[in-house]
């Protein structure tokens, strides 16, 4: 149950495991079509023109605000309708689902529909305001001075008739559900959260923002495979200390050092390599001449690896991330190839970044093809 001003939300669960407050709201719309409901209003601003309307019954989506010129980037006005039953006494509240099948979202609904049209349309959207409340007439601000991000595809007009096939791709998600092992949607809701806010840094701190991109794949990479190294490759040092100490016993160390390893800088570059696809590489928002793009998967490992790495020496040492993510004007994915001076602070060649939006292009293709590829799986069982 999810309160909001006057009106109170009511979220349950169908089938085994957490399904969204989206797919929610649907479920409990379409079992009970002939139930009066109540409308809540909301007012979201981006810097796309959309088209269209987006229909999800629990949730409906369209352009708000009149405009002459709709290749503009201006921020404009889009309405969100979320649609639910009300709950007049607190014995029509279904018990609560087990701990482990419990599903959390801040700011519940609104604030979900509003980070998922981000990730599927590569805008940004930001959620600034409550109008209506169940019908009732109550404003509501969510930020004060809320900006909406500089995105590459601002001024685009966006059909969301082509946005809502990602958005019914979600229920396939929920199949996977039922054991930790398989959990599909908290961790791809956090990393969608992720990658929105990601946009939302790059204006007043660049360096957080390239780190949160680099943190909106990792929750997807709980249960995915990795092949572990031989010690050798893992630790010489440590594999030689064994042989000439423990030679009997090698075998075994190895397997029980190796096996309190999770490996994440592997399962990083191996699943974003993973899920890019054609669509990454025939991307039309790509540079155009061949020495401002990655050439391959290989040539591009290199540098996934080399933006682990900073992330890494940032978040555990403090090692401030290469400035070159800051650079606004260039579409350019592989860096400039020189060096860079900063204060007293250098760096060499080979530790300067991709630009932020080269690894953005790179996040945003993993999430989509994410969503595709497990909601397939979800819906073939």
């Amino acid at each position: 149950m999810v309160r909001v001003g006057r009106s109170i939300l009511l979220l349950f669960l169908i089938d085994p495991g957490p399904q969204m407050y989206l797919l929610d709201a649907i479920d409990e719309l379409e079992a009970d079509p002939d139930r009066p409901r109540a409308d809540s209003d909301f007012e979201l601003r981006t810097r796309v023109h959309l088209t269209g309307v987006l229909d999800l019954n629990a949730a409906y989506v369209q352009f708000w605000e009149l405009t002459d010129t709709p290749d503009a980037t201006d921020v404009r006005s889009v309405l969100l309708r979320t649609r639910h039953f009300q709950r007049q006494d607190a014995a029509e509240l279904p018990p609560l689902p087990p701990r482990d099948e419990q599903y959390y979202f801040p700011e519940g609904l609104p604030a979900e529909v509003t980070v998922l049209l981000t990730v599927f349309t590569r805008a940004h959207f930001v959620l600034m305001r409550s109008l209506t409340m169940g019908g009732t007439p109550l404003m509501r601000t969510f930020r004060a001075n809320a900006e909406v991000a500089r995105s590459p595809v601002d001024g685009v007009t966006i059909a969301l008739g082509d946005v809502e096939p990602h958005f019914r791709r979600l229920r396939g998600l929920r199949e996977h559900e039922g054991r930790f092992e398989s959990r599909r949607i908290e961790p791809f809701m956090l990393a969608c959260r992720l990658y929105h806010l990601a946009l939302e840094l790059r204006r007043t701190a660049p360096d957080l923002a390239y780190i949160t991109l680099v943190s909106s794949v990792e929750p997807l990479l709980h249960d995915a495979p990795v092949t572990a190294p031989r010690l050798d490759d893992f630790n010489r040092r440590l594999a030689t200390l064994i042989r000439e100490r423990c030679p009997n016993a090698y075998d075994s160390i190895e397997r029980a050092i190796l096996g309190r390893e999770r490996f994440i800088k592997r399962k990083f570059l191996s699943f974003t390599l993973d899920h890019l696809g054609d669509s990454y590489w025939n991307d039309p928002s790509r540079p155009t001449h061949a020495w401002a793009r990655f050439r391959d998967p290989d040539h591009l490992a290199t540098y996934l690896s080399r933006i682990y790495d900073a992330r890494s020496a940032t978040l555990h040492d403090g090692i401030p991330l290469p400035p070159s993510f800051s650079l606004l004007n260039h579409n350019e994915e592989v860096p400039l190839g020189e060096g860079m001076r900063v204060g007293k602070k250098q760096w060499t060649a080979a530790e300067i970044l991709p630009p932020f939006r080269a690894f953005e292009r790179i996040v945003h293709h993993v999430l989509i093809e994410y969503l595709c590829r497990e909601a397939a799986k979800g819906t073939a069982t």
